[in-house]
């Protein structure tokens, strides 16, 4: 978690919550002035959406990660069984994110400012737009590589694989 903040923190002063969505669970950490007020952890990762797949339909497991990060949380996406499944698993860890923000507001009597995502599983299609919109709260990516120099020609590069990366560019800080 330290090294996760370290990594995607810039000069954060009021309450943000980190969301790593890594691929064996979820950890939502909600920071003030670099303090961790709630933690919370769910077993419920990224490999567990692509494994859910795999048994529902009856395919391979690499064929199941290809698919998660096809489909995602696209709603309109024409692989609705997949959708269904994607929709199903994520559920859980939406509604563990909404008690850690109950909790947090009821205890300190004041709101999340953000929200930022980390971890491989954060990249599902349409996470950010649904976390985003489910609790009106400003969602973003993590940038850790904006915290070093790097050529011009990496720089798309860079920012697509931050979320994966934050918590090794944290350690390297």
């Amino acid at each position: 978690t330290f090294s996760a903040v370290r990594g995607s923190f810039k000069h954060e002063l009021s309450p943000v919550m980190l969301l790593d969505f890594g691929a064996s669970g979820v950890r939502m950490s909600v920071i003030e002035h670099g303090v961790v007020r709630k933690f919370r952890a769910v077993s419920r990762g990224s490999s567990y959406l692509s494994s859910s797949l795999q048994k529902s339909l009856e395919i391979e497991f690499k064929d199941a990660e290809k698919l998660k990060r096809e489909v995602g949380l696209q709603s309109n996406h024409p692989h609705t069984e997949a959708y269904n499944i994607l929709n199903t698993g994520t559920s859980y860890i939406f509604s563990e994110i909404q008690n850690v923000i109950f909790d947090f507001e009821k205890d300190y009597k004041k709101p999340i400012s953000k929200i930022i995502l980390t971890g491989g599983g954060a990249l599902l299609p349409e996470f950010r737009e649904q976390v985003e919109a489910r609790y009106n709260i400003t969602t973003v990516y993590a940038d850790p590589f904006s915290k070093a120099l790097s050529p011009d020609f990496l720089e798309e590069v860079l920012q697509e694989a931050g979320p994966e990366f934050t918590v090794a560019v944290g350690l390297a800080l």
